[in-house]
């Protein structure tokens, strides 16, 4: 069966596609538990309506990495990094009204133990993969530390869930 990845923010446009397994990657502007709860049942609305099992469809928000020591160490770092540059410049379009503290909330940053619970919270309202994760890093040797520091830190807190590295 071919597989096909789509990134979307209007899940009904493609729900109702036959013939290949699609995936369903919605790029949440803000993945807030409240938000992706809301995400899911829409999505299971437009699944029922064309017949499909939404259970079928994963759930994989984008997410930004960025874990420290302490959560002063990791949102320093979070707020020091390209990537949060690249979230203040889409205030003007993209993220029009989302507050600089929601993308501390809505993106796993902080120590590990804070970046765990914020996994299991997104399990807990649907996500079903966490595929499209975006290290913090200004250099690439800062953000292998941070895929690194998630590999050591956060994955084995998770020891049935499936890993792979693309």
């Amino acid at each position: 069966k071919l597989r096909i990845t789509i990134s979307t923010s209007r899940p009904g446009i493609i729900i109702g596609r036959k013939g290949a397994e699609i995936e369903h990657m919605r790029h949440l502007q803000r993945p807030a538990k409240a938000a992706l709860a809301a995400a899911r049942e829409k999505l299971e609305r437009y699944a029922r309506e064309v017949g499909r099992d939404a259970s079928t469809i994963p759930i994989a928000p984008q997410l930004i990495v960025c874990v420290g020591e302490n959560a002063d160490e990791a949102r320093r770092r979070f707020e020091g990094s390209q990537l949060y540059e690249h979230l203040v410049s889409l205030q003007q379009s993209t993220l029009k009204n989302v507050s600089i503290e929601e993308y501390m909330t809505t993106n796993l940053v902080g120590t590990p133990d804070d970046v765990c619970r914020q996994v299991e919270a997104l399990e807990a309202v649907g996500v079903s993969h966490l595929c499209g994760l975006y290290f913090v890093g200004n250099t690439v040797d800062e953000m292998l530390d941070q895929v690194r520091l998630f590999g050591r830190e956060v994955l084995p807190h998770f020891p049935d869930r499936e890993v792979a590295a693309v």
